[in-house]
This record gives C-alpha cells, sequence and structure tokens, in this order.
C-alpha cells in the first residue's frame, strides 16, 4: 500500500533517501529545523537523538548509499512530531515501517551479473585437399589485410595532419557562469564567500533577506556546465535573517554557483512538487522576476 513520505517497497537506498526527502518536505521541515527539534524532549522521548544539519543533509543526499538506523528514526520521529504539533495533515511517521524497509535493503541479496557458458570448440577433422585450400585462401586474406591496412594508415596519417576546423574547434563546453552578485536590494548572501572550496560534502549560508507577505526564500546550487539549477531545499528565516546549508556532490569537481532566490507563493507550490517527486529536482532557468544573489564556490578539497 502506498503511504505519504514512504514508497510500499523502497527498491533501493536511492529509493529510500528519496522517500526521506519527501516525508521532510510534506512536514516542511529542513535539515536545519530537524537539527534543532532533535534535542527537543518530546523527540527525545520518541527515540530521536541529536543531529546535525550537514548529517541529515548527507543522510537525504540523491545516492545510493545506505542510511543508519539511528538518523532514520530521528528524521522520522522529528517530522512527525513537528506535524502533530502544527495540526496538519498526518504524515507517515511510523518510525516501526521505515526501520522495517530499511531492514529489508540492508538483507537484500546482492545479484551477481549471470556468467554465461562457453562453449568448447572441437576441431573438426578436415581431408588433406581441403587443408591446401585453406591454407591458400588464408594467405590470400592476409595479403588482402595487409594492403587495406596500410592504405587506411596512410589516409589516417594524412587526415591527422589536418588542422581543425572553425566548427571543430568551437566544440567546447560553454558555461552558464555569470559573475558574482552576492547582494540586491532586500537581498544578501553574505556565506559561503565568493570563491570558496567546499570542504566535505557541504558548505554554511547565510545572509539577510527583506521577505513580502507570501514569500519564501530557496537556496539552489548551479551548475553552470549543464546550466541547470538544482533545488538544495527551502530556507529558514528570523526576523531578517536567513540560514541554511549547501551541499554538493564531492565527486562533481568544477566551480558552481550558490544561489539564494526569493519567490511567491505559486512558485514555491511548484518547487515543493518538484522536490516531492524525488530524485535531484532541478529547473533550467530561474522564474522571471524573481529577487536573486549568488556568488561562486569551488568543489571539493
Amino acid at each position: 500500500m502506498e503511504q505519504a513520505g514512504l514508497p510500499g517497497e523502497p527498491k533501493t537506498w536511492r529509493e529510500f533517501r528519496g522517500a526521506l526527502r519527501n516525508l521532510m518536505n510534506r512536514a516542511e521541515m529542513t535539515a536545519l529545523a530537524v537539527e534543532r527539534m532533535s534535542v527537543d524532549p518530546e523527540v527525545r522521548g520518541g527515540g530521536a537523538e541529536s543531529i546535525s544539519d550537514a548529517t541529515v543533509g548527507r543522510k537525504i543526499a540523491d545516492k545510493d548509499e545506505p542510511v543508519d538506523a539511528r538518523s532514520v528514526r530521528t528524521i522520522v520521529v522529528t517530522c512527525g512530531v513537528a506535524v502533530q504539533r502544527r495540526g496538519r495533515v498526518p504524515v507517515d511517521a511510523d518510525v516501526d515501517a521505515w526501520l522495517r524497509a530499511r531492514t529489508r535493503l540492508v538483507e537484500a541479496p546482492v545479484e551477481e551479473p549471470a556468467v554465461e557458458p562457453v562453449e568448447e570448440l572441437t576441431e573438426v577433422p578436415v581431408a588433406e585437399p581441403s587443408r591446401r585450400k585453406v591454407r591458400l585462401g588464408w594467405l590470400a586474406a592476409v595479403l588482402v589485410v595487409v594492403v587495406v591496412g596500410v592504405v587506411a594508415a596512410t589516409t589516417n596519417a594524412w587526415q591527422t595532419k589536418q588542422p581543425q576546423t572553425q566548427q571543430q574547434v568551437q566544440k567546447q563546453p560553454q558555461s552558464c557562469a555569470s559573475p558574482d552578485q552576492p547582494e540586491v536590494a532586500g537581498l544578501t548572501m553574505t556565506a559561503p564567500a565568493p570563491g570558496t572550496v567546499v570542504s566535505g560534502d557541504s558548505v554554511a549560508a547565510s545572509g539577510t533577506v527583506d521577505a513580502k507577505q507570501g514569500e519564501s526564500l530557496w537556496l539552489m546550487l548551479h551548475a553552470t556546465v549543464a546550466c541547470k539549477y538544482y533545488l538544495v531545499s527551502p530556507v529558514e528565516v528570523s526576523g531578517r535573517a536567513w540560514k541554511s546549508t549547501l551541499y554538493v556532490d564531492p565527486g562533481q569537481h568544477g566551480v558552481f554557483g550558490a544561489y539564494v532566490v526569493v519567490v511567491g507563493a505559486a512558485e514555491n507550490d511548484r518547487l515543493l512538487e518538484l522536490v516531492a517527486a524525488g530524485g535531484s529536482p532541478f529547473i533550467e532557468r530561474l522564474p522571471e522576476g524573481v529577487r536573486a544573489v549568488h556568488v561562486s564556490v569551488r568543489c571539493c578539497s
């Protein structure tokens, strides 16, 4: 049976992590919110333990890697308590169901690639006259291969000496990066600093915002070669200050853009739907007319 936040049978760790992200989105919980709530007495009474926002980010990252039971319990319990306190529509916060799904993945057998049997070749006796004809045929074939090989080598040698055409030279990956802009009217990004080299898989992000009624903040990672804005998470705002954590994949080296974007209610709902769908949600361009600031960061030390 399909349940909100938890697929009936996650087949891979990537699906399981996507379900955890879906649960947090439905509960409107960011990694920082889980960290802050993990020390709540009621949450601790449900078996949760203290956890950092960076750890939460690693556990819900889009990877096919196991998630430990302690982190699963903490994330599920905090989301359940948060929704209960807000009086919202309940989400699937059955800790036992999540741990059973995790156990199934842990105990799932590893499928080894099937090896096709190799048929043994048996030599078929050939009459002496036929052997002579075969030898002559092979000699003729070898001569043809040698001649063709010499011609091909000469042709390739000539071709390698030809200069690259203008079209060939232009077939280089282009970047969608734009100059750093850490401040616009009513919105700033004070961290990370432009040119920061990310250590590990995350870096703290913060700044200030003058948000209007109905506006929300989103943290995004701009892949400047793929020209995609990957959705990291909604951003919590306290007064005029915002704070979050930017997560990156340490295996993807290069320069990226750290963006924080102010969106309206309709666009916020659309982004939440993209995240709830799982995978690695992204948009190809920023919505028209939004306020956004960004700095470049390099991955990874």
